[in-house]
């Protein structure tokens, strides 16, 4: 793509702010192939330069395999996915609604277009604008389908609190094994229909809520029984969660930790913010002494011996 005849490695080509002026220069002459190149990354903040030059028939990247856009790019050219539908695993990308939509309507990305994607992150702003999408909602199912047999996602999402209807999408993609919300705050209920509809997650990154809400007629001191009773065992492959920025209630997070960990037999780390790690393991600890968990300390001690993860 990137007439370079010097590239940073022999599998490697990238684009980013340092060296736009060189890179628009090289973008203006005959693109050439890059057979050897399995990776690419754009940088750039701004738009760069349109690529509506090159021949309908080149494949500039013919064995791609990680494509990066972190900058944002004109995706209705639609040049870095021509000839990698056989090859591509990993697809970073920014994009507001009306690039996704442009990209699926020019066949650059379809629900089966990648048959290898793997793993899809969509760094999404919503300043953008909700373009032709009628909700967050439409929107969400919009970028899962990209990669419905997709084994690895992360799909960071910015509506601050995903209602019912967002968090029941997740459950028709149960291939999903690593899940980011990192802009998201989940109830212990969420994470719990999360954990329930998709029996391959082992890493969900998420906030916390600032409460539990009890069921009712559930006293506090008897919600540990009530979750064993009622949930118990689920989760087999869930492991890790990862809690991203600050908790709301530090309290409140090493309850939901516990009480996923009565429920999911191989839950067995969790990694807060590193700025409250030391009042997080503190909590814990009254936890795990309070009438309703003590009972279970053997079983809930080992999160005491977690490290901070990030």
């Amino acid at each position: 793509m990137l007439d370079q005849a010097n590239t940073k490695s022999e599998y490697y080509d990238w684009l980013d702010e340092k060296y736009r002026e060189i890179e628009e220069r090289d973008l203006e002459a005959a693109p050439t192939v890059k057979a050897n190149i399995n990776e690419f990354v754009c940088r750039i903040k701004q738009m760069v330069p349109t690529l509506r030059e090159i021949e309908l028939d080149m494949v500039p990247f013919p064995i791609l395999r990680t494509l990066s856009l972190v900058g944002r790019y004109p995706f209705d050219d639609d040049v870095l996915f021509r000839g990698n539908a056989a090859t591509l695993e990993s697809l970073v990308i920014k994009a507001d609604q009306e690039d996704v939509a442009g990209l699926i309507e020019l066949g650059g990305l379809t629900p089966t277009s990648h048959p290898k994607l793997q793993c899809v992150k969509v760094l999404y702003k919503k300043d953008y604008g909700l373009g032709p999408f009628a909700s967050y909602t439409d929107y969400l199912r919009l970028l899962l389908s990209i990669a419905p047999i997709a084994a690895v996602r992360s799909l960071p999402y910015n509506e601050p609190r995903p209602d019912s209807s967002m968090i029941s999408i997740f459950g028709d993609y149960p291939n999903i094994q690593v899940l980011g919300l990192p802009e998201v705050y989940l109830s212990l209920w969420d994470a719990i229909t999360l954990v329930k509809s998709l029996p391959l997650l082992s890493d969900l990154h998420c906030r916390t809520s600032y409460h539990i809400q009890l069921p009712a007629n559930v006293k506090e001191k008897d919600l540990p029984a009530y979750m064993l009773s009622k949930y118990a065992p689920m989760g087999q492959r869930f492991r890790c969660w990862h809690i991203t920025e600050t908790c709301q209630s530090v309290t409140t997070t090493a309850r939901c930790v516990l009480l996923l960990a009565l429920i999911c037999p191989n839950f067995d780390y969790c990694a807060p913010p590193k700025k409250e790690f030391r009042e997080y393991m503190d909590k814990l600890k009254m936890t795990i002494d309070s009438d309703g968990f003590k009972d279970y300390a053997p079983r809930l001690q080992r999160f005491l011996f977690s490290k901070w993860g990030y």
